[in-house]
């Protein structure tokens, strides 16, 4: 009895001596995760808050409704209508096609780019897009920490029992990859 008890304590203590660093390296990685997707939310938000402006003044300049334009402002009313992080990449993936549609919207209005106005929000909104995509390969590092460390044997095991969630990728779609040129 006594022989089981101390075997039982024992085992608890190993258990616990082994498992414990796992958990705390999945709070660690998951906390990560949730500030890198912070810094990201930040800068979409920043995006988002240049959009209509950007398309109020292009609307001035040309006086009137074109599509592009209203594709525009819909993904940016999709984005703030977003609740959880799956939702906003998805309205992220529609902000960057419609961005890369509102070159083609530049080049049949090429007076539209010596507007002043116009001029300094694309350039605001252009580097935006490199500060999105360099935090985005900083999130998605956190991701594989944190999906890295679920899958290895002891992780799997703390992760199921404590409901860490595996981390989601931020990956555009294979179209969204070249430069919006805005």
């Amino acid at each position: 009895s006594s022989f089981a008890l101390s075997l039982l304590i024992g085992s608890a203590v190993a258990a616990a001596t082994f498992l414990l660093p796992t958990y705390n390296g999945l709070v660690e990685r998951d906390e990560e995760l949730q500030k890198q997707w912070s810094n990201i939310d930040a800068l979409l938000q920043q995006r988002y808050a240049l959009i209509p402006s950007l398309t109020a003044a292009v609307r001035a300049a040309t006086d009137q409704e074109d599509d592009v334009l209203i594709n525009v402002a819909n993904a940016h009313a999709g984005y703030l209508a977003a609740t959880d992080r799956t939702q906003k990449i998805e309205a992220s993936y529609q902000a960057e096609q419609q961005l890369r549609r509102m070159s083609g919207f530049f080049a049949r209005y090429p007076q539209l780019r010596s507007m002043e106005n116009i001029d300094r929000l694309m350039k605001e909104l252009a580097a935006m897009e490199e500060k999105l995509a360099s935090q985005r390969m900083t999130y998605n590092e956190a991701v594989k920490s944190l999906n890295t460390l679920r899958r290895s044997a002891q992780g799997a095991v703390v992760a199921k029992v404590a409901g860490f969630d595996k981390g989601i990728y931020y990956q555009p779609p294979a179209d969204s990859r070249a430069n919006p040129g805005v």
